[in-house]
């Protein structure tokens, strides 16, 4: 169980390198692979249920993608424009 966790999670921390526009792909890839290894335990740990990790994922990637947005707004994940005027 541990050597079939950890090979997934390297595994699914190396398919983010895909990703677009990724600009530091060690640090992308660490995260993804420490994220794959806590979904995975959580997995795991619950017969292998994947509803709680397929929506902790979602989630993730919705804060992610929004603290993102929010603190550099021209590195837009959403690739959508939004301009504020008084």
């Amino acid at each position: 169980k541990r050597a079939g966790l950890i090979t997934s999670s390297l595994v699914f921390g190396l398919l983010h390198l895909s990703n677009p526009g990724i600009d530091k792909p060690v640090y992308f890839v660490t995260q993804a692979t420490a994220a794959g290894l806590a979904f995975g335990y959580h997995a795991q740990r619950n017969q292998y249920r994947l509803d709680k990790v397929i929506a902790a994922h979602f989630w993730y990637n919705i804060v992610s993608m929004t603290t993102t947005w929010l603190a550099n707004p021209k590195e837009n994940p959403l690739e959508f424009s939004v301009r504020f005027t008084l």
